[in-house]
């Protein structure tokens, strides 16, 4: 029957769903000790920027590969932005606790480092995965380009605060949407970015066939 024929579109479709179960379990897995989230992070944006080349081989090796070559990277970048989080963090909650008035322009100037720090880790790992360049070259390169293209940068934000957000609202429909997170969920989020951040990545760089890793326009 052609509808069960390796290359109709049911099958390409189930192929297409059984390898971004496959990319989400890896994600988990690779992220369990939790300081290994960003080079999941970068592994797994490395499969879809393959992907987008033209690559319709298996994910694991690309994954594997991805995060073994920029582990050590990706660790220092986690490093690098621990104290921006730390004082991002500080701000808002002495305004959110009331601790400082609760005036507009305080608010914003609380408020402001937060959101870009959140918009620069949205950009940084996927920056990892298809730059070569060195940690501190690409957070700096994350702050100006979440600056550079704000709606994008809103976009994957929100896209990546989904489960934060989820939380915020029910801590019940948190946990019972863990399964689908884990399972298909957080793939489906790494596609979307790669989608949104590969017309912002186009403008610093040419489009590479292969899928390998370009140097990057913004150095240190």
């Amino acid at each position: 029957m052609k509808f069960l024929s390796i290359d109709s579109p049911l099958m390409q479709f189930l192929s297409k769903a059984a390898d971004l179960m496959l990319l989400s379990l890896l994600f988990v897995a690779f992220s369990l000790p939790i300081l290994t989230i960003g080079p999941a992070a970068t592994a797994m944006y490395s499969v879809f920027i393959k992907r987008s080349n033209g690559y319709e081989g298996s994910v694991i090796p690309v994954f594997w590969k991805g995060f073994r070559e920029n582990l050590k990277n990706a660790l220092v970048i986690e490093a690098i932005f621990i104290p921006f989080i730390l004082v991002a963090a500080g701000l808002v909650y002495l305004v959110s606790e009331g601790v400082a008035d609760r005036s507009f322009p305080l608010m914003i100037v609380c408020f402001t480092p937060a959101m870009l720090t959140v918009f620069a880790l949205s950009y940084a790992f996927p920056l990892t995965a298809q730059f070569e360049n060195t940690p501190g070259a690409t957070v700096k390169n994350a702050y100006i380009m979440a600056v550079g293209s704000f709606p994008t940068a809103l976009a994957v934000a929100g896209i990546n605060l989904l489960p934060a957000i989820l939380a915020l609202i029910s801590r019940e429909y948190f946990f019972k949407s863990l399964p689908f997170f884990t399972f298909i969920g957080f793939s489906v989020m790494g596609w979307a970015d790669e989608k949104l951040l590969r017309r912002v990545f186009r403008k610093f760089f040419p489009k590479e066939p292969d899928g390998e890793k370009t140097e990057s326009t913004e150095n240190e």
